[in-house]
Formats: structure tokens, sequence, C-alpha cells
């Protein structure tokens, strides 16, 4: 079984068109809504709790800049099925890969992961999985204290498809069709409830009529 998404997202063009993205978004990060919204999740948990993150379908690597920039004290490490993505990655993120040593980023199947971290964040990741409770499933089952899902889609109306597809462009790519996920309050809560996760704090960041864009902390409760 695999995460991987639509062909589109595995594509170089849109790889490219995300750090195009990223590099602006990074400019402003306190503009940025997702990532004040993990920023201050991350201000919740505390640096001298979280001394480890592990960033699953970390992209082009913005998340790395982030800790770096404003929780310099927490080690970070990411992995996305994309090549082209951990390409970029490493070249944008990782000062220290090529250097005789290994890299903070790596390819690699949300699925095949056999290892966690102290704070797991997927960001974005469960809406663009067709089999998104299988990814969160397996993602519970790993050794962490905290677990963020953030930029999470919740549709308003209960009767709403939860799955649909959309075309998609990023910075001018050409559009290419992916899965578009949305959930719902009970499931996402559910699944991580299942494996001792208890949702401790939600921030919505934006409300439309149709959906809300939200960033969740879920704190595993000590055995």
């Amino acid at each position: 079984m695999s995460t991987e998404p639509d062909n589109g997202w595995l594509d170089r063009r849109a790889a490219e068109g995300m750090l195009l993205q990223v590099k602006e978004e990074l400019a402003k990060p306190l503009e940025t809504p997702p990532f004040q919204a993990f920023l201050d999740m991350l201000g919740h948990i505390g640096s001298e709790r979280g001394n480890s993150l592990l960033d699953v379908g970390c992209g082009v690597g913005a998340y790395a800049a982030l800790v770096d920039k404003f929780h310099p004290g927490i080690e970070y490490r990411g992995c996305d099925i994309s090549p082209h993505m951990i390409e970029i990655a490493r070249r944008e993120f990782d000062p220290d890969f090529g250097r005789g040593r290994g890299s903070r980023f790596t390819v690699r199947d949300a699925l095949d992961l056999q290892w966690g971290a102290d704070i797991i964040l997927a960001s974005s990741l469960i809406e663009v999985c067709p089999n998104w409770r299988d990814v969160l499933r397996h993602l519970c089952s790993l050794d962490f204290k905290w677990l963020i899902l953030n930029r999470v889609r919740l549709w308003n109306d209960p009767d709403h498809p939860t799955t649909e597809r959309i075309y998609t462009t990023i910075y001018g790519t050409p559009s290419f069709e992916v899965v578009h996920n949305g959930h719902r309050w009970g499931t996402l809560r559910t699944i991580p409830k299942e494996a001792g996760g208890i949702n401790t704090h939600t921030i919505v960041y934006q409300a439309e009529p149709e959906t809300r864009l939200v960033c969740l902390l879920f704190e595993r409760e000590e055995k």
C-alpha cells in the first residue's frame, strides 16, 4: 500500500512551483496563517519538552526553515514521497547536505515509516492522500508525544462528500487533477484517540461558508 498522491504532485514542475510559493510565505511567516498556527502549537508544547520533530509529507522543506528560525533547539527531520520535493528541500534548507553528512530530508512513503519523534507534523498530507485514513492510523502507530495536523480542511455541511477531485496549479504550473479531501471532526479525533491521543488545542485560521482550515494538536496519554 502506498500514500502516493496523484501523479501531478510528483511532477518536477509542481515542486518548483511549490518552492516559489514557500519563499513568498517564508518572507512573512507570522502573516502566513498555517505557519503562525504551527508556531503557536510549538509554543503550547514548549521546546524543553519537544526536542525532535518529524515532518511527514514535508514538501520542499518550509517547516524546516521555521524550526531553524524560531525553535533552533528542536532537531528536525523531514520526509516526502516526491524525489523532486526532497531534492529542492536539501538544496534550500539543508546546508550540511553534501558535506560528508547525511541529509535531514529523505524520500520515503509515510506508510513505510518505522520511527517517530517527540513531535510528528503532517501539514496538508491527509488532504491530498486518497487513503488518508490509513496514513493517519499509521502515523498514530508511531512513537510520538505530540501529533500536529495542519492545513486540515473541515466541511461545514455534514452532507458534503468528503472526497472530491479538483484541478489545481502552483505558480503557473500546468493544471493537474488531484484528490481533495474534506474531513469531519469525528473521524479526525477518533483515529488519534484510538492510539491514546487527546485533542488538546485547535486553531481555526480560515473560515469560509463551506469549509474551515484548522490546525490540530494531539497529545499522547502517558501509559
